[in-house]
């Protein structure tokens, strides 16, 4: 595990535990402080595909109504802006956000950000970072903080924050290896 992988996930956990549970397929899961209030989710996992078809795959903003959950609307403002709607659970349904994108490469790694420039959710904002990993595969950290105008409990939004962001590492670990190997073109919606 890159001394950059740990810093983003579990600075406090030893290197060979987490490599070992990586390597088993498990997804590491945690929020972290990013402001005051609700925390942003980030999960860790192994996606059996390249970090060049991971990045591609989440650089492609407009195709993430075909394999992001709760995505089911997605398209291109400008050059690094896009238009997401997300369909979250109740209270919050439907919602809509215009973010601005930022990508690059530090350390070895694709780093992708955005963030909200104009929507319906007081905050939405995130990162993915993609490293390579041993046989040719992508260590994915996948980090996002969505915060409603609906007034919802800090605990349940900080468990809907993991468990969003599990979902979404476990839909590339599924999607990015079919892409990879040909089998799916890239952003095209396929049966879960």
């Amino acid at each position: 595990v890159t001394a950059l992988a740990l810093l983003i996930l579990v600075p406090a956990s030893s290197s060979a535990d987490v490599a070992r549970k990586l390597n088993s397929g498990k997804i590491l899961a945690i929020t972290v402080a990013v402001g005051q209030g609700v925390r942003a989710g980030r999960a860790m996992g192994v996606v059996d595909a390249s970090p060049a078809v991971v990045a591609r795959l989440l650089n492609n903003f407009v195709a993430y109504k075909n394999f992001i959950p709760r995505v089911v609307g997605s398209s291109r403002l400008a050059q690094d802006r896009y238009r997401i709607d997300v369909k979250l659970p109740w209270p919050i349904d439907k919602v809509w956000a215009n973010i601005k994108v930022s990508s690059g490469k530090r350390e070895g790694a694709h780093v992708i950000k955005w963030q909200m420039e104009q929507g319906d959710l007081k905050v939405y904002d995130g990162a993915a970072w993609i490293q390579p990993w041993a046989g040719g595969r992508t260590l994915l950290t996948y980090q996002f903080r969505v915060v409603p105008r609906v007034p919802a409990p800090t605990a349940l939004m900080n468990k809907g924050m993991i468990s969003a962001v599990t979902e979404i590492v476990e839909a590339l670990q599924a999607y990015a290896p079919r892409v990879a190997s040909g089998e799916v073109a890239p952003g095209v919606k396929v049966a879960a």
